[in-house]
């Protein structure tokens, strides 16, 4: 609604477009036959091969892996890929410590081996947060599959399945999985079969993503490619662990306005939305980037010599001008939120005993009381005033 404030009228943003994610997917099965979980992986990924939707896919046998290809990988995943040479192992691990995100479907009966190998190269401090130790096969066992029982639905990889879709997920049949020790405390874990196993969890090394999925959409080790949820689960696993914790933060004048750039060694610069120059702060460890007291509303714009390397955001506060009513119990709540009590070291009474107040009918009585004694005293004064008169 209108009001008197032009500085609202307008709100800035900065959006940051980005070229479909690549995925590269190493195995050494047939991504065109249908009994491999790789089959199904990749159509899931990319469902229309005419569209831009999904992720770009990009198949790969382990004696294959490069450099190059692991540059260009925003994701990894790593699928039935025995044959992986050793130091192919080591560029793995690289990779994923430098930031990179890497998705090893626990999934083939050489799985464990592979993760051993793969752990050699990881910081001691920063170990493989579970440890395999067999394939569990349940067929001819009681019901013959065992399905989920648990999930952490507040992660922003599964967030999307709760409530109404969280039922989706317990429909799905297991039968092969991967029996595993204990989970390490700083992993964060996702999903847990019935028997308590883990299903996949999540743990950070170094400065990237490593995602274990104690699952496979191989027809032989689940029924998860016909089911509605694969697809949309994938995909949530997936852009889950691309979204980068350093958001947009949403700045007001008077505050500070903040991003994270690429080191650069160039001289760094700050121009405010009037074209001046203002002092910037850059954290030469972590990338960050802080303006101190922004005054103005607008795009502050950073500098790297004579290249832009991001663009901040400050827009007026929206408590400013929000013309929307606004509930009488909020607003007495927000009354009370505000009341402060000062009481003295001697008083035995909390905060709440002064809140509710002190009754004022014994001042009543006490006044009447003292208009009584106020009557009977000018009762005995007015005799001896009328008789001083007569006189």
């Amino acid at each position: 609604p209108g009001d008197n404030l032009a500085a609202d009228n307008v709100r800035r943003a900065v959006i940051d477009l980005q070229q479909m994610a690549t995925v590269v997917l190493i195995t050494n099965e047939d991504v065109n036959a249908p009994t491999s979980a790789t089959y199904y992986m990749a159509r899931a990924l990319h469902p229309d091969l005419k569209s831009n939707s999904g992720f770009r896919i990009v198949t790969v046998k382990p004696e294959a892996l490069n450099n190059p290809i692991l540059k260009s990988a925003d994701a990894v995943i790593v699928c039935n890929a025995p044959s992986m040479p050793a130091e192919q192992y080591e560029a793995l691990a690289r990779y994923t410590t430098g930031g990179g995100n890497l998705i090893w479907l626990l999934y083939g009966d050489r799985t464990a081996l592979e993760l051993t190998e793969f752990a050699k190269h990881l910081p001691k401090a920063e170990p493989l947060p579970i440890h395999l130790q067999s394939v569990q096969n349940l067929a001819g066992q009681a019901k013959g599959f065992v399905s989920l029982a648990e999930a952490r639905y507040d992660s922003r990889l599964l967030k999307a399945f709760k409530d109404t879709a969280a039922e989706s997920l317990t429909k799905v049949k297991f039968f092969k999985f991967y029996i595993t020790g204990e989970v390490d405390p700083r992993a964060e874990l996702l999903l847990k079969f019935e028997d308590g196993t883990p299903a996949a969890l999540r743990t950070g090394e170094g400065s990237g993503n490593l995602l274990l999925l104690n699952m496979s959409p191989s027809p032989s080790w689940s029924d998860l490619a016909r089911q509605p949820v694969f697809l949309p689960l994938m995909h949530e696993f997936l852009k889950g662990i691309l979204l980068k914790d350093a958001a947009q933060r949403e700045t007001a004048p008077g505050g500070s306005a903040s991003t994270t750039i690429a080191l650069t060694t160039a001289a760094l610069t700050c121009m405010g939305p009037d074209n001046k120059p203002i002092p910037a702060t850059l954290d030469k460890t972590t990338g960050s980037v802080i303006v101190d007291d922004v005054k103005l509303a607008g795009f502050y714009r950073l500098w790297a010599g004579s290249e832009a390397v991001a663009t901040m955001v400050v827009n007026p506060h929206a408590d400013e001008s929000d013309l929307r009513p606004i509930d009488p119990r909020e607003l007495e709540s927000e009354r009370q939120k505000e009341v402060s009590y000062l009481a003295t070291a001697a008083g035995d009474g909390g905060a709440r005993e002064l809140d509710r107040g002190e009754p004022l009918w014994q001042y009543a009585l006490l006044a009447a009381a003292l208009f009584l004694l106020c009557e009977q005293a000018l009762a005995r004064v007015r005799p001896k005033i009328a008789a001083r008169a007569a006189r």
